[in-house]
This record gives structure tokens, sequence and C-alpha cells, in this order.
């Protein structure tokens, strides 16, 4: 029922402590949670996804880039060195498919943050009728 055990014992090992402050926006589904990002950040980031029915359907951790922008799979993030992500390997491949990277150059706020978009939540039974 109840798992705080696999959440609550995460180990934090120096990316944790090294990286920017993350700061996760949840909210149900079209309510601007992507287009609040992408004012933030100045820009359009890799893997952005905008439409009036529900598009983001991963979470994405935005993040600063010296190089080149791009999409970074889930996976890749646990074992890239300087993030704080080790820890979500335990969630399994399930997870880790549906987490992606977005590495976004020439943005000053994500010099000093993280941002994770996730997807909309269904907030009635309105929104969940019709849907498996």
């Amino acid at each position: 029922l109840c798992h705080f055990h696999k959440v609550g014992n995460l180990q934090l090992d120096g990316a944790s402590f090294s990286s920017p402050p993350m700061v996760m926006l949840i909210g149900p589904y079209s309510a601007g949670k992507t287009s609040f990002i992408k004012h933030l950040v100045g820009k359009s980031f890799p893997g952005e996804r905008v439409g009036i029915e529900p598009t983001t359907d991963k979470f994405v951790a935005i993040m600063n880039s010296e190089d080149e922008e791009r999409i970074v799979p889930g996976n890749a993030l646990t074992v890239t060195p300087n993030t704080p992500f080790a820890g979500l390997e335990k969630f399994g491949n399930g997870f880790l498919t549906r987490f992606e990277g977005s590495q976004v150059t020439g943005s000053e706020i994500l010099k000093n943050l993280l941002i994770v978009d996730t997807p909309g939540i269904l907030t009635g039974e309105k929104q969940t009728i019709g849907r498996s």
C-alpha cells in the first residue's frame, strides 16, 4: 500500500548537493506548466510538447548545458556524473522510459535552477470518463 521506504531513503551523493535546486511543476493537464517553463527559460527547449489536449507524457528535467541542446534518456541521466538522478534507477525501466532530460543552452535561470515538467493530472470525473 504505502511504499514510502522506497522514496524516503534515497542515497544522496555529491551531485545531490552540488547541482542547482530542483523545482517540479505539478498540476492539471493544459494548465500551462510547459508554457510557464518556456517563459522562464526564455525559449523553446528540446522535448517541449504544448497543446490543448494532454501533450506532456513524460517527466522532463530541463537543465543547463554549456555545449549543445539535446534530449537525454532517463536511464542515461541516472548514470550521468554531476546530475542528482542516480537514485531514480531503483524505480526501474518502466519509470525511466517516461523520464528524460532536456539540456538547454543560453538560459540564465537554468544556470541556477533545474526545472522538472510533469505530465498533467486528471482532476475530476469529467476528465476521466472514457479514459483508461
